[in-house]
């Protein structure tokens, strides 16, 4: 009975689960097609809120885009307590990817956009329909490995935001010598295995 929410979410391609995070009490679960964010009680298996158009949470009313769409990679933020980031694709017909932030208040459930990346759509334009991950950092930043170039979407990169909106660093790829997207689904930050001397 622990992960019967869960299982049912997940029990078929209609869902498109593609993240699941968990912390003491609870397990947060992604959907890709239903664009919709689930908190699952870990003791009795049953849905606590689902976060998302449709959902418990009355969206943002300062936001042009108050919900995500076609997610990825739902993640806690260590020290902002109720906050969490999405990889946002968006759809097609919106033609933009982004990374989003939601601090959630359970009591008047409310859904706030807290931060999100490009904050300026012209600042920073790119879509990537399929793939994507996101990663809070410990310096803060984050990481954003935006998904996979298919079917003429911008070009696939991993690059390193700061919290003002500042790229640190890139890398960019879009296809190989044969023509072929590339891409990468998800990347990780791992200690430093050299010393220094």
């Amino acid at each position: 009975m622990i992960l019967s929410a869960v299982e049912v979410l997940g029990s078929g391609s209609l869902t498109h689960i593609n993240s699941v995070i968990f912390d003491e009490e609870a397990a947060y679960v992604n959907s890709w097609s239903l664009g919709q964010a689930y908190k699952v009680d870990l003791e009795t298996g049953d849905l606590i809120w689902t976060l998302g158009e449709g959902g418990d949470f009355a969206a943002d009313g300062a936001a042009d885009t108050p919900w995500f769409s076609h997610a990825h990679s739902i993640e806690m933020v260590p020290e902002k307590e109720g906050s969490f980031l999405f990889y946002d694709n968006g759809p097609r017909s919106r033609g933009v990817s982004r990374v989003v932030e939601y601090t959630l208040d359970e009591q008047t459930m409310d859904a706030e956009i807290t931060w999100e990346y490009p904050g300026d759509i012209a600042q920073d334009r790119w879509f990537n329909e399929a793939w994507g991950d996101v990663d809070p950092l410990e310096n803060s930043n984050i990481l954003v490995t935006a998904g996979n170039a298919t079917m003429g979407d911008t070009q696939s990169r991993l690059f390193e935001v700061t919290r003002e909106g500042m790229v640190v660093w890139e890398v960019v790829w879009g296809v190989n010598d044969g023509g072929d997207p590339m891409g990468s689904y998800a990347a990780e930050r791992i200690p430093a295995v050299a010393v220094e001397l």
